[in-house]
């Protein structure tokens, strides 16, 4: 099997096994050889250890330290036959000698002689003397483990390590993790090789690991485990794929389609993150006690909307607003209508929105006795984009066109910015404190002319339950201003009291109220000798 070939990794890496023989007393010559044969290996040069420890050999041919020398030798040059010979020698002579038996498994071992390598290994353990070193029993069984995986004896190889399968071990856990897998156990394998990922001593157990750990996923875990895997790993993608599988085939919980529609939200996937917080709101319905509030429902109802808008309209009435009329000429009423559309999946990518818009706008009365009416008219066609889903900031170009007499043709290139809280409906609470604060600065390139408003208000609303759950009151605090490039007085500031009146509507089950009325008064005193941010002004919006 493909993935065993791990077990040829750890075997690889494992270096001999550390001898801990008994030091034999040796002749002095024998002594001064061995000393040669050890310099030599230190210093890399594997053929002059060959020739001390062969001439050592000579000197005192039944010595087991220098037998394991010159084992040690064969090894390092891979001459696996030779080394071999000379373990069988001293087998013969220290039949009784765990360690030698040892010796000989490791060479048996590295010829690929498993079976052979599992009786010595087997030998040595079963000696009245044996391996007394933990440590050293561990190693001998750790190869061992292998010997028995790659000559296809599973069971052996649990039975060898039976007594580590509850340790935090990376080089136990992959063992047992092979030896599960090849016996079909794909739970008890996902178990082992999720510890042995986590534990693993070094890359090439962790990546052995973490094969078998994705192997066996697919048996052990269910769709929906998959796909909260999928979420920890950040791959939203596969994990809204794997989440459509598990629901086609059963439904799933609260709080399951809550996590869906978050990961479908993140990938842009707006069917499917409606459908699945659509699906939440149902299952909690049904739930006993309930898993949300009121306000966390209508918070859902109230994404579903925003995700699910497609087409758009604005009309407004405004009082002592010039817009883009005659500088100067305040005391006007201008009446605007804006169409929009958002495309399907790009016009809005997890909050990043884009909208393509018509508008037009006229004076339908003037204090002063200016133009009203159709010479007035002005056309305006552009595409508005918020490039960031966390913050307010809109881009716009514009290019107006001339429709009325008294119109002009112009490009615009705006931004605008927008922040605030307690703006929407409050479901729990039947009063609440609201902030706002807008931003817009446009400029025309025709006539370069540069515009700068904002406004900011702090109030409190109160929901009209007498009347309506779905109207609110809200006073509040102004201030505004704005900076006209070609204004005679290019700066103008105004603050003071006001008071709005809004009416949501146009709801369902699953979509918050996507439309409202807002009828806003306010009174500006202005500290500005502009002559243009005080007195009365009335704003009536209809957001459809």
């Amino acid at each position: 099997m493909r993935l065993l070939r791990c077990v040829v990794i750890l075997c690889a890496s494992i270096a001999a096994f550390p001898v801990y023989a008994e030091e034999v007393p040796l002749s002095a010559a024998a002594y001064a050889l061995a000393e040669r044969a050890y310099a030599a290996l230190a210093k890399g040069d594997v053929d002059e250890a060959g020739r001390a420890a062969d001439e050592a050999l000579h000197e005192q041919p039944d010595s087991r330290q220098l037998g394991f020398l010159r084992l040690d030798v064969y090894m390092r040059k891979e001459d696996f036959s030779a080394a071999q010979k000379l373990a069988d020698h001293l087998v013969a002579v220290f039949p009784q000698d765990a360690e030698v038996l040892v010796q000989r498994a490791y060479v048996e071992q590295r010829r690929k002689l498993y079976q052979e390598a599992m009786n010595d290994f087997y030998a040595a353990l079963s000696l009245p003397a044996g391996i007394a070193d933990a440590a050293q029993q561990r190693w001998i069984r750790l190869n061992w483990a292998d010997c028995a995986l790659l000559s296809h004896q599973p069971r052996v190889a649990l039975d060898v390590l039976a007594a580590y399968e509850n340790e935090h071990d990376g080089a136990v856990q992959l063992r047992l993790a092979n030896a599960h897998w090849t016996l079909g156990e794909r739970e008890a394998t996902y178990r082992a090789a999720q510890l042995a990922e986590q534990f693993a001593g070094n890359d090439s157990e962790r990546d052995a690991a973490r094969q078998l750990s994705a192997a066996s996923a697919s048996v052990v875990l269910g769709e929906l485990d998959q796909a909260y895997a999928k979420l920890q790993e950040k791959n939203d993608a596969e994990a809204v794929r794997i989440f459509k599988s598990a629901f086609a085939k059963q439904p799933g919980t609260t709080f399951q389609y809550v996590d869906a529609g978050y990961a479908a939200k993140r990938i842009n996937d707006n069917a499917s993150e409606v459908e699945w917080f659509s699906r939440a709101l149902d299952t909690d319905e049904q739930a006993t006690p309930p898993l949300f509030d009121q306000q966390q429902r209508f918070n859902y109802r109230r994404n579903n909307q925003e995700v699910s808008r497609r087409f758009g309209a604005v009309a407004s009435v405004v009082y002592q607003g010039n817009g883009f009329g005659p500088m100067n000429n305040f005391n006007v009423v201008q009446s605007a209508l804006e169409a929009y559309w958002r495309p399907e999946g790009d016009g809005n990518r997890n909050g990043k929105l884009l909208n393509f818009f018509v508008r037009g706008f006229e004076n339908v009365w003037d204090g002063a006795g200016g133009a009203v009416g159709a010479p007035t008219l002005q056309g305006d066609v552009g595409v508005r984009y918020k490039p960031l889903s966390d913050w307010n900031i809109i881009l716009l170009a514009e290019r107006m066109f001339r429709i009325g007499e008294l119109s002009s043709n112009d490009w615009v290139a705006r931004f605008a910015y927008s922040a605030g809280a307690g703006g929407d409906l409050n479901i729990m609470q039947s009063h609440w404190a609201m902030w706002s604060f807008y931003t817009d600065g446009s400029y025309f390139t025709t006539t370069p002319q540069y515009i700068q408003s904002f406004e900011a208000r702090y109030g409190h609303t109160w929901r009209w339950d007498a009347l309506s759950d779905r109207v609110t009151v809200t006073p509040h605090l102004v201030l505004s201003g704005d900076y006209e490039s070609l204004a005679t007085t290019p700066t103008a500031i105004g603050y003071g009291p006001g008071i709005s009146l809004r009416k949501w509507f146009r709801e369902d089950k699953y979509h918050a109220p996507a439309s409202w009325f807002d009828l806003t008064l306010q009174y500006r005193l202005e500290p500005t000798q502009s002559n243009r941010a005080h007195g009365f002004g009335v704003r009536a919006i209809l957001w459809y």
